[in-house]
């Protein structure tokens, strides 16, 4: 590869990263909520976290899990959401950290346990006055030894 395909490779792909970048922000815009949940300017969610389905000690699958973090009216929005990769950073610690899924039932996560858990991820990376809240929106199951 020469200099100049090299670099015309690489500005097809900052191209396509900003466009899919402003087209999540633009969906990330445009979501209605759902069941009363809010949304707006003041609300960054982290879709795609894996939840870890452990029993006896062994991994059986996962939970793919999106969470929904609503913050408060005195931080700036931007900044925060340019601390968004830290964020995402302690979630990830936090699934792996204790079992927010029920073993027994493991296609269902222990609700209250993970919302305090994210929650608290969520403080420690953007300090509790800037956290309103934090909740679990989507749950999808997915392991080879999981029922179902």
């Amino acid at each position: 590869m020469t200099f100049f395909t090299r670099r015309a490779s690489f500005a097809a792909a900052a191209g396509l990263a900003a466009a899919t970048a402003s087209s999540l922000t633009a969906n990330e815009a445009s979501a209605q909520p759902n069941d009363g949940e809010v949304a707006g300017p003041r609300v960054i969610e982290t879709p795609g976290l894996a939840v870890p389905v452990r029993r006896d000690n062994d991994l059986i699958g996962y939970v793919f899990v999106g969470i929904r973090t609503v913050l408060t009216a005195n931080v700036d929005v931007w900044v925060t959401r340019e601390r968004n990769h830290f964020l995402r950073d302690a979630y990830v610690r936090a699934c792996f950290r204790q079992r927010l899924v029920d073993p027994t039932r493991p296609t269902e996560m222990l609700q209250p346990l993970a919302d305090n858990s994210f929650r608290a991820a969520a403080a420690e990376v953007l300090g509790a006055r800037a956290v309103q809240s934090v909740a679990v929106i989507r749950a999808q199951a997915l392991g080879s030894r999981l029922p179902g």
